[in-house]
């Protein structure tokens, strides 16, 4: 290997917030470029990593040289590596992992297809007096070459995406490319087949249930220019499209689109950024957005448009509170479906319509219990109870994935163990009971165990083939069936009264998005809540599906306690095997902030909250404990960070014998 006098600047995959330079081999240097990925060697072992830079001179030392270069053609330019950096600075995470966690894995993609315009025949839907408007007032946007945000806000089943598909018309006729993010997997089947009915083999998807060769292969068409439009969930937000003209974040308030391993970014504000740098026309849309979102209206370049009306004029569905407080609504029990909403079940059945059941609790019950001493069945590694799945005779943990067998008695006393409180499979059963014969699908973790099941259900309800459908948060959204009249809610509480500031409004989104469900045909659809809080401002403005009502009290909560979006947030994660150690390096990292922050003059302008274990202590047989910053202007708290990052050096995912984690704007403090 004949050495040459080039070198480059690797990152590499390790937890190490800093590149290595490299010497390039002479046989090498014509195929160095930024954005291929590299053999090199790290102590005495070989690595991968990735050129980000050349090195403006050969650095003093020792230097070792680059042992292979693994791609033909780089995985990314200088303008992608730009916002990738960016990303993995504001995220607090080394370069090296955070390419590493972005990046496809595959080698090799089949060969290039032509990346020319040619929009199918398929049908226009006809616009709306609303949509005619919006895109008449986009159409400046739509032709120019600057960053210009817009918030589409729309009641369900308005027609964004008919806003979305007309947008992406315009941009792909520029020669432009478009970006397209959804918060779930889920979602992208309903979306894709609607834009590839218009541009066909111009389309991609990308997302994480994909097959890391398909993953590739629309990375590279991106990168090549192929791919003019990429649909996908968070993750596509970093595929390097050419010339991108327009970005669109479809529920752009959904939780789903935050990190919350790892590099934990989160994909719709990093949607924002990109657009600014490429710079581009953004939209982000909801019937419900995020209060960060709506309260950026306020900021110049952001504007907004609203839908108020649905697509044919068709009425909003009637929704109703079952207040569980009252015992003529359950009888002396408290069955999982009260007296009113199994008579409308069964009224709705007679009719041949179709009915929605939203639990977000699967199994048959959240846990076991002793009817003698008390005692509920906890998992071994966490400190959650073993939920009960009846159907397959088990008991699981949903935070680790124990699978436990069903104990005979109770190990404390001996007593029997009885089944409290309820789960999907339960609905499912109390379902059956209720009206032999009836038809029922289940959507939840359990029952997708693929893709294909996943769509055998959707087109099964679509056509006919089941009465109701019942199901957790992944039935809330993207869903439109005609024939689905009845929607019901049997726990609107279950997220309210969780001990974090954003409780309220995952509550108001998740009902006001799951009611939108129902009556999108020509039927009108009505919706049935079960709460024991009918007075909550949430639940009030999901029953009334006023967004504005919900906006205004909640903005004066957060604005009394001073969260987001008044105030900027950084959660700090320890966790480990022995809980005192955990404790110990939480309280020693509070104090270290602390005299920081004396020093610095700014102890009054960040707030130090804890060190405190986390809601849920251990986890997969790891303690946890955690600490928040907040404050009110970013710098003080950016000075606190980056006195952190000194600390930590070339050690950043490590404080003591503990694993240590930055989580940068929290979508929860739990």
């Amino acid at each position: 290997m004949v050495m040459g006098e080039s070198f480059f600047e690797v990152a590499l995959p390790i937890p190490v917030d800093h590149p290595f330079t490299y010497e390039v081999p002479k046989e090498l240097e014509p195929l160095a470029q930024i954005g291929k990925r590299v053999v090199v060697t790290v102590g005495r072992q070989l690595q991968m990593g990735y050129l980000v830079r050349a090195a403006p001179s050969k650095p003093s030392g020792p230097i070792k040289a680059i042992q292979k270069i693994i791609d033909g053609e780089p995985l990314f330019g200088s303008k992608d590596l730009d916002f990738y950096t960016r990303a993995a600075r504001y995220y607090r995470f080394p370069l090296g992992e955070a390419l590493k966690a972005v990046l496809p894995k595959a080698k090799r993609f089949p060969k290039e297809r032509e990346g020319k315009v040619e929009k199918r025949s398929s049908p226009s839907l006809a616009l709306t007096l609303e949509q005619e408007k919006i895109l008449d007032e986009l159409n400046p946007f739509l032709e120019g070459d600057r960053f210009a945000p817009f918030l589409l806000q729309g009641v369900t089943g308005s027609g964004k995406t008919e806003i979305y598909l007309r947008a992406t018309e315009k941009i792909l006729e520029r020669g432009k490319s478009a970006l397209v993010l959804v918060p779930e997997i889920a979602l992208t089947p309903q979306l894709m087949e609607q834009f590839r009915a218009r541009w066909g083999p111009l389309v991609f998807a990308y997302h994480s249930g994909m097959t890391a060769g398909a993953r590739f292969e629309t990375w590279m068409r991106a990168m090549g220019g192929v791919a003019r439009v990429v649909l996908g969930t968070r993750s596509a937000v970093f595929v390097p499209l050419q010339n991108l003209g327009l970005i669109i974040v479809d529920e752009e308030h959904d939780p789903s689109y935050k990190q919350e391993e790892g590099f934990r970014y989160n994909g719709r504000d990093l949607a924002i950024w990109r657009s600014q740098l490429t710079p581009s026309l953004l939209i982000l849309g909801s019937a419900t957005p995020s209060v960060e979102s709506r309260y950026r209206l306020g900021q110049k370049p952001w504007r907004s448009f609203e839908i108020r009306y649905r697509v044919g004029n068709r009425p909003m569905a009637e929704v109703s509170l079952i207040d569980l407080r009252n015992p003529q609504t359950h009888g002396p029990h408290y069955p999982p479906l009260s007296t009113p909403l199994s008579q409308a079940i069964c009224e709705t059945f007679e009719r041949k319509e179709q009915t929605l059941l939203f639990l977000n609790r699967r199994g048959f019950s959240p846990t076991l219990f002793c009817e003698d001493c008390g005692d509920a069945l906890e998992c071994p590694a966490c400190s959650v109870s073993l939920a009960y799945h009846r159907r397959e005779s088990i008991l699981k943990c949903h935070y680790c994935g124990s699978r436990i067998a069903i104990p005979n008695q109770c190990a404390q006393c001996r007593g029997a163990l009885l089944p409290i409180g309820q789960g999907t499979e339960r609905i499912e059963e109390d379902l059956k009971q209720l009206i032999p014969g009836i038809r029922i699908a289940r959507i939840d973790r359990d029952a997708i165990v693929s893709r294909k099941v996943y769509s055998e259900i959707f087109e099964g309800f679509a056509h006919g083939k089941f009465d109701v459908l019942v199901g957790t948060q992944m039935i809330t959204k993207g869903l439109d069936f005609p024939r689905l009249t009845l929607v019901g809610v049997l726990d609107a509480d279950q997220s309210l009264h969780f001990p974090d500031f954003r409780a309220a409004e995952r509550t108001f989104q998740l009902l006001t998005q799951v009611a939108g469900r129902s009556g999108r045909g020509e039927a009108l659809g009505r919706v049935l809540i079960q709460t024991f809080s009918p007075d909550h401002y949430a639940i009030q403005a999901a029953s009334r599906q006023d967004y504005s009502l919900f906006y205004e009290q909640e903005l004066q909560m957060r604005q009394g306690l001073e969260y987001p979006p008044f105030s900027r947030l950084a959660r700090l994660h320890f966790s480990g095997i022995r809980e005192p150690k955990v404790a110990s390096a939480a309280g020693e990292c509070a104090q270290e902030l602390q005299r920081w922050m004396a020093r610095d003059k700014i102890e009054g302008q960040v707030e130090l909250l804890g060190p405190a274990p986390a809601l849920i202590t251990r986890v997969a047989g790891r303690y946890r404990y955690q600490l928040v910053l907040k404050a009110i202007d970013r710098k003080p708290l950016e000075v606190v960070l980056n006195r952190l990052s000194q600390h930590l050096g070339d050690r950043p995912r490590q404080w003591g014998s503990c694993r240590f984690d930055m989580d940068i704007d929290p979508q929860s403090i739990l």
